[in-house]
């Protein structure tokens, strides 16, 4: 008969599962408590959270919320880092303090909405520029022609312009020299 805590605790990561955008499964078998906090606390400024699950619990909760791929990379202490935004930068964050630090954390794998990723694949995620640069890359790239048209229009108006008022300053000095 299951306990209220494991009934709670699959309630619990099946809401995180549901409500994550991506799970990265890693393994911290190495890691002591004080790297593990420290871990935790720098993820958690990247709004990540860090969760140590039992295999099991998690397999359970996978399987409630429709996602059970997952549980192919649920082997061995099992920590989940689950994450509510930008999947890129999610992921850079995570990997990023992992090679800076040195730390024994090995990746699992990820679940990106409802897709498996294996730890290349996630790498080759984090090496993408992130959502705001990607949208500034669009918008400059269709901004820039815009620009060019305006400018190519607007052209044979200002010559249009400076013609004119050349003209009429030659009449303002003829009558001026009358």
């Amino acid at each position: 008969m299951p306990t209220t805590q494991k009934i709670q605790a699959v309630q619990d990561l099946a809401e995180r599962l549901s409500r994550s955008t991506i799970a990265i499964s890693t393994g911290f078998q190495g890691l002591n408590v004080g790297q593990m906090t420290e871990l935790r606390r720098k993820l958690k400024e990247q709004g990540i959270e860090l969760t140590v699950v039992k295999n099991t619990l998690a397999s359970i909760a996978a399987d409630q919320v429709g996602k059970g791929g997952f549980k192919e990379l649920l082997r061995g202490p099992t920590s989940i880092a689950f994450g509510y935004a930008d999947q890129v930068a999610i992921a850079k964050a995570l990997l990023d303090y992992v090679r800076s630090t040195r730390l024994n954390l090995t990746i699992q794998g990820a679940l990106l909405e409802n897709r498996i990723l294996t730890a290349e694949q996630l790498g080759e995620l984090a090496t993408l520029p992130s959502r705001e640069v990607l949208a500034a890359s669009v918008v400059g790239r269709l901004v820039g022609p815009l620009y060019s048209l305006v400018s190519v229009l607007t052209a044979n108006l200002n010559a249009l312009l400076w013609v004119l008022q050349r003209r009429s300053e030659q009449i303002s000095q003829s009558n001026a020299g009358s």
